[in-house]
């Protein structure tokens, strides 16, 4: 009796220990060193000061510090693929600078990413296809400090404080270099730096590296050598790929009970929301952004919002949604938008499948499901038992086969696939096929004793078959109903006009 009570506690401890702890455990060490001596840096940038040249090291640290003003036009594309998304991106860099210039290739940065993030099968590329020569750690590294010096220089700073000058690039330079999991804050190098302004003829040199150390202490950005445009606007087109883990929208419990609860009972059956939540970072790195959101095959978009977009981005920026729906991507467009204003931006994108989809599927085995159940129950109240025992059986089993094929085989393929309404439709035809099936066998060999009740359900008087002719009943209406509302709604949205475009002024 004792080991009955005690077997639900040692599940349960067995269940947090193999399902929650292990998983939380599962993860890989990481780095928590740092990069190179910023001396090292300093005298390796020294050494191959004669490899770049003074405009190719202004072109990577004004790129870095106001990334508008090289990057003209910016165009994101995500598309789902299976557990990831596929993001692609194209950048039109424009730099006026190299009109005057004879140098043949330029320092680019193609990205500014968080320290500790990897980057999954990246490809970048020139606008012609071929592929970027991309700078390592470094040759990064060694970039950076030869920028810094480079500023510094420029700034043309008093002597009298050159042993403070020399002690802040140091600064600046370890906190671009470190790396790991406790990164130091930036903030008291860029005040040093700030105040060394009244010393400098030129200070806006040094506004520059204060920029460059807040962007780059905690951040790294992945740089291309870019072949000089050969055009008269001196623009070069650069392009880059890659596997992005999304963040799925999860909605909290305090904030919508019944949303929760219908997320969770989601998971449980293996559903997975069409619905992503994305950053708009890239925003505030180009004068021009547009971005493309396309949903999983077989699906239209129903929903699009950027939460508090104008509150974030302010009055002088200019941003425009297409606002019809029911096509399949989701299109934005900003202009001007601040350089803290994009890691603010979070595109809420909600697709539904196009009809008829699994519902109408799913609609389909529950009224057989309903047919063959109706048509078995009243066979037995008319004392039909003669009919050929296995044939009903096997043909009760035919909407469990049907409902199996279409609403639970295919999960777990796609990063957003499915619908909870489609996949507790299916799961519920499935039990109440078997069940019937059981439930005839049963009554049929005389184990279970059929009950000609009072109430007659359309001719059907057992209990047990009156509960699951009235069950497939209400499923089958339940889907029927959605596969027409849904079909409606999006009849709605495909027959509405294309909006007409406006003039958008400069």
């Amino acid at each position: 009796m004792a080991s009955a009570g005690a077997t639900p506690v040692l599940l349960l401890i067995h269940f947090h220990r193999a399902f929650i702890v292990a998983v939380k455990s599962r993860h890989p060490a990481i780095d928590d060193g740092y990069g190179p001596l910023p001396g090292d840096l300093l005298r390796s940038a020294g050494r191959t000061a004669s490899c770049r040249t003074p405009t190719q090291v202004f072109i990577f640290r004004e790129s870095i510090a106001k990334p508008t003003r090289f990057c003209a036009r910016l165009v994101e594309e995500i598309r789902p693929i299976k557990r990831a998304l596929r993001e692609n991106v194209e950048r039109t860099i424009a730099i006026p600078v190299a009109v005057e210039s004879e140098e043949k290739s330029f320092f680019v940065p193609v990205m500014i990413v968080r320290k500790g993030e990897l980057q999954d099968d990246l490809k970048v590329t020139l606008g012609n296809g071929a592929p970027a020569h991309l700078l390592n750690y470094s040759e990064y590294l060694i970039l950076v400090a030869h920028a810094l010096h480079f500023s510094f220089i420029s700034a043309v700073i008093d002597e009298s404080v050159a042993p403070l000058v020399q002690a802040i690039e140091e600064d600046a330079v370890e906190l671009i270099a470190q790396r790991g999991k406790e990164l130091k804050d930036p903030q008291d190098c860029l005040d040093r730096i700030k105040a060394l302004a009244e010393h400098a003829d030129e200070p806006r040199h040094l506004w520059a590296v204060a920029e460059l150390v807040k962007a780059l202490a905690r951040h790294y950005p992945i740089v291309a050598v870019v072949p000089r445009p050969e055009n008269s606007q001196t623009r070069a087109i650069i392009k880059y790929e890659r596997l992005v883990i999304p963040q799925l929208k999860a909605v909290p419990y305090g904030q919508n009970k019944l949303r929760y609860l219908r997320d969770q009972v989601g998971r449980a059956v293996g559903t997975k929301p069409i619905e992503l939540d994305l950053t708009l970072n890239n925003a505030s790195f180009a004068q021009s952004y547009h971005i493309l959101v396309f949903g999983p095959e077989g699906t239209y978009l129903g929903f699009q919002d950027v939460p508090e977009v104008r509150e974030t981005i302010g009055e002088s920026a200019y941003f425009r949604f297409r606002r019809r729906l029911g096509q399949a991507y989701a299109h934005g467009y900003f202009r001007s938008v601040p350089p803290d204003a994009g890691a603010n931006l979070r595109l809420t994108a909600r697709f539904f499948e196009i009809p008829p989809g699994t519902i109408a599927k799913a609609s389909v085995a529950a009224f057989a499901n309903l047919l063959l159940m109706f048509s078995a129950a009243v066979l037995l109240g008319a004392d039909q038992v003669a009919v050929a025992n296995a044939f009903p059986v096997l043909v009760l089993t035919i909407p469990a086969a049907i409902s199996a094929w279409i609403g639970l085989d295919s999960a777990g393929q796609q990063l957003l696939d499915g619908t909870l309404s489609s996949r507790l439709s299916s799961m519920f035809t499935v039990g109440a096929s078997l069940a019937s099936s059981v439930l005839y066998m049963a009554q049929v060999s005389g184990m279970w004793q059929f009950r000609q009740d009072a109430v007659n359900l359309f001719g059907v008087r057992d209990t047990a078959w009156q509960i699951l002719v009235f069950g497939s009943f209400m499923n089958c209406l339940w889907t029927t109903y959605l596969w027409i509302g849904r079909s409606v709604s999006y009849y709605v949205l495909a027959d509405r006009q294309v909006e007409t475009p406006q003039a958008v002024s400069n």
